[in-house]
């Protein structure tokens, strides 16, 4: 599934905000999101990449992977199963639509590095509130998923703890 947000909502601090996180993080946060899971778990050695459309097209967004799982804002998937969905979707709502694949070692929650790659998306200080903690909060929701993947180790245990002690 790909969600799309008008652009008035996308425009209005406070209609943006009160989205879904579901839609929030699919549509316009996604970067935030990829940060703090990369902040959450860096020994899992996932790396942030950049969907980006070969037109003026949309369909931006930003994901990590260990090049075979993908996570974002709907979990986990498989790369090549995520890509090939991904590129279907938006093929079919735009004909002629094509996308490279970015890999990105700028900082994203930095408008001023997005940008100097080319990607134009807000900084942290561009929402109406901190972003960071409700990707913190909304990265808990995947707590059974990550138990399953990686070993047990609940992700409210690690978001809690200083990292010498988780």
């Amino acid at each position: 599934m790909t969600y799309q947000v008008a652009r008035e909502i996308k425009l209005d601090p406070e209609k943006r905000w009160a989205l879904s996180d579901k839609v929030f993080f699919a549509c316009g946060a996604c970067h935030i999101l990829a940060h703090e899971f990369l902040k959450q778990f860096p020994e899992l050695k996932f790396e942030p990449y950049w969907i980006r459309p070969t037109t003026t097209f949309r369909g931006n967004h930003v994901f990590v992977t260990d090049h075979a799982t993908v996570f974002d804002w709907h979990g986990y998937s498989d790369k090549d199963k995520f890509l090939a969905h991904y590129f279907k979707r938006y093929q079919q709502k735009y004909p002629g639509w094509s996308a490279d694949l970015i890999p990105l070692s700028i900082d994203l929650t930095s408008r001023e590095a997005c940008l100097s790659i080319g990607m134009d998306t807000r900084g942290v200080d561009g929402y109406l509130k901190d972003p960071l903690p409700r990707a913190r909060d909304y990265l808990k929701k995947f707590e059974r998923q990550h138990r399953e993947r990686y070993n047990n180790v609940l992700i409210s245990e690690r978001i809690s703890l200083p990292k010498y002690l988780g």
